[in-house]
């Protein structure tokens, strides 16, 4: 008997290992004092947004990823031992959404529900979250509040199929503090709520955290956003370098999100991957071929509290002799445009090189469909930083500089440019 009731427990272990239960999750606490907790145990997630590269980010530390679109993943998160924060399709008025049709709204529900019943007992998940920033129609025109009536209904709906995952929306960070007003008037079958937020992150938790009842969690994160940054006399926005990056990001994550403990229930850091929006460099930790920027080595610092990469391509300085306003720099077709940068620490095994590329046509909303810009000058390899030159393209236009600095052996590099205007 002994050995049958030691064999019977065997197999319950395999089994459990082999088929993982779903996530009991849920949100204790009052205001001030929230946790999350994941089958009883504290959790404070350490998230990435991200398509790819989830081993590395567990590797970094990362408990959990953003993710949307189906059992893909859900399953990538699982397999390499982390959670997911899915998000359930639901189209915005940008997308041609009317929350005052009944017939659509009825469809769009009946369509999400199913998505839940679907995915809810997935042992990766962790949150639902309703759309993403569905109050936002470009270039900023005023939403229909009837929205907030059909989430509440949605989660609502959702509670009653799976008790066991908390249900929040994703909002940015315009008309506030209006929205959340509106929000937690509206929507009291809410867990949370989830914050996109850049270099105003600070400011709006703060709001949010006056005006709201429920916990938090800063759903996506990182540079100073586009619309944030100094801007050229032509209008196009100053992109801070690689190095400049990675201290917004420690910043933003030690005073912003680890300093609002009890409210913030932790964050996803964007975007773990490379991505077009402004330039193929403003918002990506990575590049096409999987290279590392000095961001991804702040966040493994944070998540893990050690240091992570000491020997890793950092940008001081990058100047173009002979315009110190780097908001008005405005040359001659084809003038000859001498250089400065300060690359540290100096290395043989760092090479760097300069391409020019033409300012790009934003894409309305996010970089979706948005083209990068032209190369005009290919990459080419730079003999001294401190002082090199390329001549300005033959045609009137915007352009940007780029300089990389490569540790090809390891993965690694810099990045920063400057925008010019050719007259």
């Amino acid at each position: 008997m002994k050995n049958a009731a030691f064999l019977c427990f065997l197999w319950f272990g395999l089994v459990q290992s082999l088929f993982p239960q779903a996530l009991h999750v849920e949100i204790l606490g009052n205001k001030g004092a929230f946790e999350l907790r994941v089958n009883h145990q504290p959790f404070f997630i350490k998230g990435v947004v991200a398509g790819s590269r989830f081993k590395f980010a567990a590797q970094c530390g990362a408990n959990s990823i953003r993710t949307y679109g189906g059992r893909k993943g859900l399953d990538s998160a699982l397999v390499n031992g982390m959670t997911a924060l899915y998000g359930l399709s639901i189209p915005g008025e940008r997308d041609g959404m009317d929350w005052n049709d009944k017939k659509r709204v009825a469809r769009l529900k009946k369509e999400t529900l199913e998505q839940v019943k679907k995915l809810k007992d997935h042992p990766a998940l962790l949150i639902w979250a309703l759309g993403n920033e569905l109050d936002w129609i470009p270039p900023g025109k005023p939403y229909n509040r009837k929205l907030w009536d059909v989430l509440n209904d949605l989660a609502k709906s959702i509670h009653k199929i799976d008790p066991n995952h908390p249900v929040m929306t994703v909002i940015g960070t315009s008309d506030m503090p209006q929205k959340i007003v509106e929000i937690e008037k509206q929507c009291p079958n809410l867990d949370l709520i989830g914050l996109n937020a850049y270099a105003d992150l600070g400011e709006k938790i703060k709001q949010i955290s006056v005006h709201y009842s429920k916990p938090l969690v800063v759903t996506e994160w990182g540079p100073d956003g586009h619309w944030e940054r100094p801007k050229t006399t032509w209008k196009v926005p100053l992109e801070q370098n690689s190095s400049e990056k990675a201290n917004s990001y420690r910043k933003r994550y030690q005073e912003d999100i680890l300093g609002n403990p009890g409210f913030c229930l932790g964050s996803y850091v964007f975007y773990w991957h490379h991505k077009q929006e402004i330039t193929h460099t403003w918002y990506g930790m990575f590049d096409a071929q999987g290279r590392y920027t000095e961001t991804v080595a702040a966040m493994c610092e944070a998540w893990k509290k050690i240091p992570m990469d000491d020997f890793i391509p950092r940008f001081g300085k990058i100047e173009m002799k002979g315009y110190s306003d780097v908001q008005n720099i405005r040359v001659k077709v084809g003038e000859n445009l001498g250089m400065y940068c300060v690359i540290d620490p100096k290395s043989p095994q760092f090479k760097t090189y300069f391409d020019v590329r033409r300012e790009v046509i934003p894409a309305a909303y996010a970089g979706q469909g948005e083209k990068p810009g032209a190369i005009i000058t290919p990459a080419t390899l730079i003999a001294d930083e401190k002082n090199w030159s390329f001549k300005a393209p033959l045609q009137v236009g915007q352009y940007r500089v780029f300089i990389y600095s490569y540790d090809e052996n390891a993965g690694k590099f810099a990045v920063g440019n400057l925008p010019f205007l050719v007259e």
